[in-house]
């Protein structure tokens, strides 16, 4: 199965909220065996959690009806220091019950159950997959000071051809470049103030092992988190 990205939208920052909302737009009708992503990254000394997760219509699409996302997984810093955190959410089919032609947008709404000090969030619409995880443990590597300011995951999928996606969250720093690592795909390069997010993808041909990774991120004292997940095909 060969997975394509459809689109992409990304929001704006805000700070010391417990609430982030960005629009996402698609050409429709768009059909079944796509799954909607929406990934929030912040920086906060605390541990925020998901409590909502919604795709909602717009002023522009009102009959869109509100769907429900599935966390992946959510990743925040010990508590008491300020620390990247990470939200991945998905949902299979967000736009299926449109099936007149035009331009649809509707809105993705996360809440939390405390203030985070400062996020941001993107999402993509990525087609090919059956809308679940491939049942393994996402993988997450944390620290404040990653030689060569870079960081690496070494994701095992038992699945053949499933799709594996990473999120990379960046303290303020002077490394920045989030450079991908080989075969990775980056869809996503955001800089909110001091932090940043990026986002990558890379196809597997075979279970085994596969690496995704960051180099040029971080600093001294300055904290990285990378998640990455695979998705079952289709």
């Amino acid at each position: 199965m060969v997975f394509t990205l459809f689109t992409t939208a990304t929001g704006l920052g805000v700070t010391t909220e417990n609430e982030i909302s960005w629009e996402q737009s698609v050409n429709t009708p768009l059909g079944s065996g796509m799954t909607l992503f929406a990934f929030v990254g912040g920086v906060d000394s605390q541990s925020p959690s998901i409590t909502s997760a919604i795709l909602s219509a717009s002023e522009k699409s009102p009959t869109l009806p509100t769907q429900v996302f599935s966390t992946a997984v959510e990743v925040t810093g010990p508590g008491g220091s300020s620390f990247p955190s990470g939200w991945i959410t998905y949902l299979h089919d967000p736009f299926v019950s449109i099936t007149t032609t035009g331009t649809v947008t509707g809105t993705i709404t996360e809440g939390f159950d405390e203030d985070v000090g400062r996020m941001q969030g993107m999402s993509a619409i990525i087609s090919g997959a059956s809308g679940s995880l491939d049942g393994a443990t996402p993988y997450v590597s944390q620290n404040t000071q990653w030689p060569g300011f870079a960081i690496s995951n070494t994701h095992l999928t038992a699945i053949s051809g499933s799709l594996l996606l990473d999120m990379c969250i960046s303290e303020s720093s002077n490394h920045n470049d989030h450079v991908v690592g080989t075969n990775q795909n980056k869809f996503g390069d955001i800089l909110f103030g001091g932090p940043k997010i990026s986002t990558s993808f890379r196809q597997t041909t075979a279970p085994g092992s596969y690496e995704l990774s960051r180099s040029g991120c971080g600093g001294p004292f300055a904290g990285v988190t990378l998640i990455s997940l695979a998705l079952e095909n289709g």
